[in-house]
């Protein structure tokens, strides 16, 4: 099979045409072909599955945060409310979580009020954070006590979790 090649003047250029196989040689090729644009789409892909693992880790870190967050607060929370009550520190400590007097509608000793303020105090812990738990002890050595605020913590996204706790030194000295 013969093919003819035939040279053309096009806008002050020389252009060969093969007759043959109707192909352009010199001029750009225009279009894509399927593979580019599966390769595009893979690669597109790619990056949209790591944006989205990105976020559901931001996501988790965001909770964590919260999580701690909250713990401090409550932590600090149960700090002022013993500052507020010096005289009866070490019935934080030795008090069971009962509150057998209400302290907004009535008057209330020392100790009334620290079992007020321990019982409503566990009560917004184990709300406010998953397992919560709220613990006040005397610090080794005397002199202070400590508060612990524990919580569950989600650590991966395989859903391990574990126990977390923050823990807040208050002073016992008697003002």
């Amino acid at each position: 099979m013969l093919s003819k090649t035939y040279a053309f003047n096009c806008c002050g250029r020389e252009v060969h045409t093969n007759a043959a196989t109707q192909s352009v040689s010199g001029a750009k090729q225009e279009g894509t072909t399927l593979i580019e644009v599966m390769v595009a789409a893979l690669i597109m892909g790619i990056g949209i599955l790591g944006i989205l693992s990105l976020q559901g880790r931001a996501l988790q870190f965001s909770q964590q945060s919260y999580l701690f967050s909250q713990a401090t607060i409550l932590a600090q929370d149960m700090a002022e409310r013993m500052s507020s009550n010096r005289q009866a520190l070490d019935a934080y400590r030795n008090n069971p979580a009962t509150a057998s007097t209400d302290c907004t509608q009535n008057t209330c000793s020392s100790a009334q009020l620290a079992a007020w303020d321990r019982f409503h105090w566990e009560e917004a812990v184990k709300n406010n954070l998953p397992a919560g738990r709220g613990v006040v002890a005397l610090a080794p050595g005397g002199g202070a006590y400590v508060i612990s605020v524990e919580f569950v913590a989600e650590r991966d996204s395989s859903g391990s979790s574990s126990l977390e706790t923050v823990k807040l030194l208050v002073a016992a000295a008697n003002d």
